[in-house]
């Protein structure tokens, strides 16, 4: 496997959007299931992480002291939340045969046609 799919796998299963935005933008160079298993990982991780920082907050008895802690955790939360949702969206998109992937054909069997509504798309078609 190359240093390229191998990078281009480890971004799309990252929290950093930066790495995550990488990822995404050069995704159509795999094929479809090698973009699917880093999101679906990553979306899980998100969401497992995020659970555990919301029982935290919890746990932080007086916002007071240090005043910091609680807003930290929901910052983070909330940030791991957006993006476990924009990952089941994506997942879904792709599921759903949005893109032409790597070894795909434009038009194919995996690549759905242009002016069809995909799930939980916001984009106008």
């Amino acid at each position: 496997m190359s240093e390229f799919v191998q990078l281009l796998e480890k971004s799309l299963g990252s929290f950093d959007l930066e790495e995550l935005g990488a990822g995404v933008a050069f995704m159509q160079a795999l094929p479809r299931a090698c973009v699917l298993t880093p999101l679906r990982t990553q979306q899980q991780l998100a969401t497992r992480n995020r659970d555990h920082l919301d029982s935290l907050v919890s746990t932080v008895e007086d916002r007071a002291r240090p005043s910091h802690t609680a807003d930290l955790l929901e910052l983070w939360s909330g940030s791991l939340s957006a993006i476990a949702t924009w990952s089941s969206l994506l997942i879904q998109r792709l599921e759903a045969g949005e893109y032409v992937m790597a070894g795909e054909k434009p038009g194919g069997a995996g690549a759905r046609r242009e002016g069809r509504s995909s799930p939980g798309s916001k984009r106008a078609r």
